[in-house]
């Protein structure tokens, strides 16, 4: 269980593997986040507890992706947005529930709400949803599936409940990945920001260091077996 997080409401500039060190969110949503953003999926926050909150997230996953996948002025594709919760948000378009989000909003991509899971606790991620975008079936005929809840918080439990594994096929197709890869690729982000948070890694420059490492490595380890395939 993650340790309880520190009182501090996004105004410095935490790292992602610091946010799970201190219990904002955890390994398993980070490294989802980490794959689905490299694929282009846009990031929203939403918070009512100050912009500088929401920014912090973003901008640790910005550091965390790296610049490759920046958009023109060096941030995430998304934004933040002063809510509460998803349903919240989509009155803002005109919703009236979550089964008919307009189409202007289906392009928001992962919305992360950050909240107080009871009054005076700091601020950690309480839900996460994947807004579908709109998508053609195998006859071609176009679909509007509602969001998707990726992970929520359970107070009884003090932890994060995961629900993203049952749609990993559709996530990973989102990104342009075979499913066991998306998977396999996740279980290892999972580990490396486990590790580096356990570690007490915090720094952008060394965070860095450890994936390009962590990337040599994989990428030799796929080269061997390559090699040692039979013809």
């Amino acid at each position: 269980m993650a340790s309880t997080p520190a009182a501090d409401d996004g105004t410095g500039e935490r790292s992602a593997t610091r946010l799970i060190a201190e219990g904002v969110l955890d390994g398993e949503l980070a490294g989802l986040l980490w794959s689905l953003l490299e694929g282009g999926v846009p990031l929203v926050v939403a918070t009512r507890h100050g912009e500088a909150a929401a920014t912090e997230v973003r901008s640790a996953f910005a550091a965390l992706v790296g610049s490759g996948h920046a958009t023109a002025d060096g941030a995430l594709p998304g934004g933040t947005v002063h809510a509460d919760s998803l349903e919240d948000l989509m009155r803002f378009s005109g919703a009236e529930h979550l089964d008919d989000v307009p189409d202007e909003a289906r392009d928001l991509g992962v919305v992360l709400v950050l909240g107080r899971a009871t009054p005076g606790e700091p601020l950690r991620l309480v839900r996460a949803h994947y807004v579908r975008p709109i998508e053609r079936d195998a006859a071609g005929h176009i679909q509007r599936r509602p969001p998707a809840l990726l992970s929520a918080w359970d107070e009884q439990a003090a932890r994060l409940d995961h629900f993203f594994w049952a749609i990993t096929d559709e996530l990973a197709t989102r990104v342009g990945s075979d499913a066991h890869d998306f998977d396999v690729a996740h279980r290892r982000r999972v580990r490396l920001l486990n590790d580096l948070a356990a570690a007490r890694v915090f720094e952008a420059d060394e965070i860095r260091r450890h994936i390009e490492r962590a990337a040599l490595v994989e990428a030799g380890t796929r080269g061997a077996a390559q090699a040692d395939a039979p013809n």
